[in-house]
């Protein structure tokens, strides 16, 4: 993955803005969305945002998703796994943090999923029951591929949610077919 593209942003953060675009059905929306909020149509702040592994690339984003005030303070939580290092990034972020994964992403609209790929499949079994039909799960967990996280069982039922892995922009079709 490379760290920035031509208008030197980080891949991650143009995912999250191809997401963005398709999860508000605005076409319009791209990169400059993100530096730029006056300019924003997109309304994630009224989104419920649950970053779960709080750790350097969770916390990372959701510092960047903070700065620019991308989503309400009041719409976040996040997780990490030891409470003294919950209670001090909720001093130094001013949003929740806990050790609670299933409390985090109640009622959450949009989960990123930031988490060693060795701990994927204890935390979904976690949160699998708090997930709603319309939530958004990303997840970055290195090596971890899209079906395993969208086939996982939770309680002999096999569950799907809308998920992306891979933020590719998909090929354009034409209008003729």
């Amino acid at each position: 993955m490379s760290r920035s593209g031509a208008s030197g942003t980080s891949d991650i953060d143009g995912c999250a803005a191809r997401v963005a675009g398709r999860e508000s059905g605005d076409e319009r929306v791209n990169l400059s969305l993100f530096y730029k909020p006056s300019t924003m149509s997109l309304k994630l702040s009224d989104k419920k945002l649950a970053v779960l592994g709080a750790g350097k690339l969770g916390g990372i984003l959701l510092r960047a998703y903070l700065k620019e005030g991308l989503f309400s303070t009041n719409r976040i939580a996040a997780t990490v796994r030891h409470a003294e290092r919950a209670s001090a990034l909720t001093q130094e972020l001013g949003v929740p943090v806990s050790t609670d994964n299933p409390k985090a992403v109640r009622g959450a609209d949009i989960i990123l999923l930031t988490i060693k790929p060795q701990t994927v499949a204890e935390v979904l079994r976690e949160i699998a029951l708090e997930i709603g039909a319309q939530t958004l799960l990303v997840s970055v967990a290195a090596s971890v591929p899209t079906s395993y996280v969208e086939l996982r069982p939770v309680a002999g039922n096999i569950m799907k949610w809308r998920l992306f892995e891979r933020c590719q922009t998909p090929p354009q079709r034409s209008a003729a077919g």
